[in-house]
């Protein structure tokens, strides 16, 4: 069985993404903007998940340039390596496109704070799970790096 796959599927799928979360980061026709409450100051209070998505699209920017430079060297990627960092790079991103908070319909407001605690949660652990995937791409990458360089 094939232990690795080629660096233009990486490089696709990770396009793809960038390509979903790109309007989503950039384009800022939300509703969940404010301005301040001070009379006379007139700033605009963007929300956690805008900037959030928008370091997300920024992330991915560099794992797209660094699949694309594995391309270009020719390297062979590890099959696992490479649905780890799949797999813990998509809920973050599905989160960003279709936020969680926003879809939270509480029928028993007693529980509101309590549901949103736990809506935050979950959002924290996508996170984590975003930066841990992005932490082992960079490992991966230097290590493929390492390796070729052994190789010459």
């Amino acid at each position: 069985m094939n232990k690795t796959i080629r660096p233009i599927i990486a490089l696709t799928i990770f396009a793809i993404l960038f390509i979903l979360l790109f309007p989503i980061s950039i384009l800022t026709g939300s509703l969940d903007f404010a301005s301040s409450v001070i009379p006379g100051w007139h700033t605009t209070v963007y929300p956690p998940f805008f900037v959030w998505g928008i370091v997300k699209m920024i992330v991915l920017t560099a794992v797209v340039f660094g699949y694309w430079k594995l391309y270009r060297k020719e390297h062979r990627i590890n099959k696992f390596w490479f649905i780890l960092h799949f797999l813990l790079t998509i809920p973050s991103v599905i989160d960003t496109l279709f936020p969680i908070s926003p879809m939270i319909i509480v029928y028993n407001y007693e529980k509101l704070f309590e549901t949103m605690e736990r809506a935050q949660q979950i959002i924290l652990v996508l996170n984590s799970m975003f930066i841990a995937g992005q932490i082992l791409f960079i490992i991966y990458y230097f290590k493929a790096k390492a390796a070729a360089n052994n190789r010459l």
